[in-house]
């Protein structure tokens, strides 16, 4: 395994953020859980801190530590670009740290893992037309219908496929790979701020691919890992380039959505799982921290993708 340590000045701005996370939820509710700084994990023998990365193995996704914390998760009654199923908003603790990774699973990590298990291409892939996202022969996440580089989020991927993938990341490094659960995803998006958008309240220019987003990607292709600045977590590409799964199954509302950051898989649809973050095709006003969708398990897109987690 080999691991590569952050900088100090980045760890000092992960605990900034982080108290600042805190903040927003009350005075008091940051009692318990210690300053990002000194939160510490044990990996492989190595002592890591939030904002630290580390890799399982040579071909696997590299990992950030996510410090633990307590945010607000959906949005407030005042916020006029308010979804009724990002209500009510409510306060998640998680109380341990975990990892996450710095990238969405690109196409060159997932043609190795093809390539170990003898995985051949799917023959379909919804991909968009210039007007609407149709099924569309030939399509797969080798030939999604765009030119990329092994550095872009693999896409055309479907939910078996995602698990297939997370299995195959256990069996070679000895540790359990899963997908975040949604409130993860939102904490981990937010990295401690407060504003509908990590870098603050409008979309602005260059922050992100999206349509509308200000870059050379805008509405027609993803964009490479790490194109655009990382949020105050060190993680990149949570607000745009694709749609994210996580493991959740979608809920209409989040009224009785468990506030201690577990995956929701009671009383939802579990052939909808949610995604989160839009994508390349999405407008400008979409992307946000709170906005919420979701996916049926079968399907591939030419605009989904997905993350992976880890326990620590």
């Amino acid at each position: 395994m080999t691991a590569r340590v952050s900088a100090t000045t980045a760890r000092a701005i992960l605990a900034a953020a982080l108290l600042v996370a805190l903040a927003a939820c009350g005075k008091d509710d940051s009692a318990g859980i210690p300053p990002a700084a000194e939160q510490s994990v044990q990996v492989a023998g190595r002592t890591l801190k939030p904002g630290d990365t580390f890799r399982d193995c040579e071909t696997c996704p590299e990992l950030v530590v996510i410090p633990a914390g307590r945010f607000s998760m959906g949005t407030s009654g005042a916020d006029p670009a308010r979804s009724p199923d990002e209500a009510p908003q409510h306060q998640v603790t998680l109380l341990r740290p975990f990892a996450v990774g710095r990238f969405e699973v690109t196409r060159g990590e997932y043609a190795a893992f093809a390539r170990a298990t003898n995985q051949t291409p799917a023959t379909e892939c919804r991909a968009f037309n210039g007007n609407e996202m149709v099924l569309t022969p030939g399509r797969s996440w080798d030939s999604p219908g765009f030119e990329q580089s092994d550095r872009d989020p693999v896409v055309c991927i479907n939910w078996d496929e995602t698990r297939a993938y997370l299995q195959w990341l256990g069996i070679t490094t000895g540790v359990e790979y899963r997908l975040l659960s949604e409130s993860e995803w939102e904490y981990v998006a937010r990295a401690g701020s407060v504003t509908a958008r990590p870098w603050g309240a409008v979309v602005g220019r260059g922050n992100a691919n999206c349509d509308g987003c200000g870059t050379q990607y805008d509405a027609k292709r993803t964009s490479p890992s790490g194109t655009f600045p990382a949020n105050a977590f060190g993680v990149s590409d949570m607000l745009g380039n694709v749609w994210e799964r996580v493991e959740d199954c979608w809920h209409d509302t989040y009224m009785g959505a468990p506030v201690d950051g577990a995956v929701w898989a009671v009383g939802g649809n579990c052939a909808q799982r949610v995604t989160r973050g839009a994508a390349w095709l999405s407008d400008a006003p979409d992307v946000r921290s709170a906005l919420r969708n979701w996916d049926l398990s079968d399907n591939r897109k030419n605009t989904l993708g997905f993350r992976v987690a880890r326990t620590l």
